[in-house]
């Protein structure tokens, strides 16, 4: 929807998400916080057999958003290379500006009560 807003197109009506994953440069406290509750494993997936996304997670969050990835870290997603991680038509979280986006309705999670 940024891309589409960005470009000057015309919105859909709604969009809905079902469990996106906005935030790719894993930049959330809640990555390493609700480890306990997670379906990822405790270690989360490793990238290319180098790393866990957890681990890399924290060091990311050591960073802050802000600052450029440092070149010697093993690539964090297969979607993208690490620098476009602070793009926000990579990982939306980060943008500050929803203006001019049509509703969103994200479904982050659902539990089937028998």
């Amino acid at each position: 929807m940024l891309a589409i807003r960005d470009a000057g197109l015309p919105m859909p009506a709604g969009v809905i998400g079902w469990s996106p994953w906005i935030d790719l440069l894993l930049s959330m406290p809640s990555v390493q916080e609700n480890t306990s509750t997670d379906y990822l494993p405790a270690e989360g997936f490793t990238q290319g057999g180098h790393s866990s996304m957890k681990k890399l997670a924290k060091v990311i969050l050591a960073m802050g958003t802000e600052e450029k990835m440092p070149s010697d870290l093993p690539a964090l997603q297969h979607y993208t290379n690490n620098n476009l991680l602070h793009c926000k038509y990579v990982s939306p979280v980060l943008e500050d500006n929803l203006e001019g986006i049509c509703p969103i309705l994200i479904v982050s999670s659902w539990r089937v009560v028998v």
